[in-house]
């Protein structure tokens, strides 16, 4: 539950830092929904630009993604106007995969693409009744695309898709009839409008009698979130989290998400890869976006900033990195890894004797004075030869750390709590960020305890055939998430 003194909006700025001092994953971008031309003035804490032209310019869609490679940050691109034409209800262009073929080679002729993370072909898709086999068919166009197949294809659908689904829905319907779409995206959420969080207000409640009452009492059903990623292989798929964001006019009137709750649940939730709230700018009829607002636009320039602070990755700002190189002692047959400088230059030198190279390394991040951390900390262990070890562990998990000191503070001395920094992989999966490459873990099974790292898949499945144990997340054993 989010301490109360996380909810007023009116000390949101000065309250977050201590509400978000939390290790859990975060969002790995922040953007606004439709933010478009407006980028500018929001870059201070955007990292990432969502590219869309309300006048269906493809020249103001290529001067947005130079402003994205010039501000060295990713996009989303939105060029809807590519695949459909008409409006509530559009329709497929019949030649849209032409279309996207001819402007997808334009932007890669000036290497705009490569800036591109993911693509939006279209918006809510269920709100004007968007056939369900046609929105699949805009997604694999994109996917048949040379071009842009190792592109993430994200949407976002109405609050209909995390309501009608389930429950007593499946007297009629077992899967809501746009579940083969929601699940075709790569990122993919929905919008809340007319609702009053995602995170409280229920799928659907259900009635049945109590003898003990006597009478018929309502039995909540799971929420509009939980309804929501029930439907998603999440194996695969992120999800977008778009708070509302907008106050006055008709449709929003003075309600919109606190953001510090957003926040807190989507940091949280390793999921989530995308927040963005609706919307920045204003729009007419008397809506104010968050440009407009002090309060709300300094709530979300420190979250902004906070989830690129923690994922250099895909951040503008360069985040000094190491390499960690890994060595091997034929006679222990022991392998060794280290990013410190010194001791590299030691082992290289023979100083510590019986080391040689395997020519195996990975890049990780360090923490610079004056810089915000840029992963989680990795703590180092030293296996005690009194003990039968003289092997080192390492682990990116505060947990992890804490209880190997704890449990086994007899045999493993505890050399550094900071040695790098690295971030953790989705716990379930052990999928990592993008623009990360995952360090897997095995362990020897020996009573003298090695543990080997690597980023080779190859090399990890060889150890695994020799007897190693996999450790670590997901099926394939991620201990680690470094940057390439």
């Amino acid at each position: 539950m989010l301490p109360a003194s996380c909810r007023a909006l009116a000390a949101v700025v000065l309250t977050l830092a201590s509400c978000l001092s939390f290790a859990a994953p975060t969002p790995q971008f922040f953007s606004y929904y439709g933010l478009g031309d407006h980028f500018a003035e929001a870059r201070d804490h955007v990292n990432l630009y969502w590219v869309v032209s309300w006048s269906n310019d493809r020249g103001d869609v290529k001067a947005q993604l130079r402003e994205a490679r010039s501000a060295g940050v990713n996009a989303l691109l939105h060029p809807e106007f590519l695949f459909f034409e008409g409006s509530c209800p559009a329709r497929v262009r019949s030649d849209a995969a032409a279309r996207w073929r001819a402007f997808a080679t334009e932007l890669a002729a000036e290497q705009l693409l490569d800036a591109v993370v993911a693509v939006y072909p279209l918006d809510e898709p269920d709100l004007c009744g968007v056939p369900d086999a046609d929105v699949q068919d805009v997604v694999a166009m994109i996917r048949d695309e040379p071009l842009t197949r190792d592109k993430k294809v994200a949407a976002l659908f109405t609050v209909d898709v995390a309501k009608r689904w389930g429950g007593h829905y499946r007297l009629t319907h077992r899967e809501h009839e746009y579940a083969g779409s929601l699940r075709a995206f790569d990122w993919v959420g929905f919008d809340c409008y007319g609702c009053d969080s995602i995170y409280t207000e229920t799928a659907w409640d259900t009635v049945r009698f109590d003898s003990s009452k006597p009478g018929f009492v309502t039995v909540p059903g799971p929420t509009l979130y939980e309804n929501f990623k029930s439907q998603l292989d999440l194996a695969r798929q992120q999800i977008i989290i778009a708070p509302k964001a907008s106050i006055g006019g008709p449709v929003l009137g003075d309600r919109y998400d606190d953001p510090a709750l957003h926040y807190w649940n989507a940091s949280g939730d390793p999921d989530v890869i995308l927040l963005a709230p609706f919307t920045w700018f204003d729009q007419e009829g008397g809506i104010q976006g968050v440009r407009s607002n002090p309060a709300l636009r300094a709530a979300y320039a420190y979250i902004g900033r906070d989830i690129d602070a923690r994922h250099p990755e895909v951040s503008p700002t360069f985040a000094p990195r190491a390499s960690a190189v890994e060595f091997y002692h034929t006679r222990l047959d022991h392998y060794f890894v280290s990013a410190d400088q010194g001791e590299i230059a030691r082992l290289d030198a023979g100083e510590l004797a019986g080391w040689t190279r395997t020519g195996e390394r990975f890049n990780v991040f360090v923490h610079a004075p004056g810089m915000a951390a840029r992963g989680s900390p990795v703590c180092r262990f030293y296996g005690r030869p009194e003990a039968g070890l003289d092997s080192h562990f390492y682990t990116a998990s505060h947990d992890e750390c804490a209880a190997v000191g704890s449990r086994f503070g007899a045999a493993w001395l505890l050399e550094s709590d900071d040695v790098f920094e690295a971030q953790l992989p989705n716990p379930r999966t052990g999928t990592c960020p993008l623009a990360m490459r995952p360090v897997y873990r095995l362990y020897d099974a020996r009573p003298d305890a090695n543990h080997r790292f690597m980023t080779s898949l190859a090399i990890q499945q060889q150890m695994v055939t020799r007897g190693w144990i996999s450790e670590g997340y997901g099926a394939a054993g991620v201990a680690l998430c470094v940057p390439h």
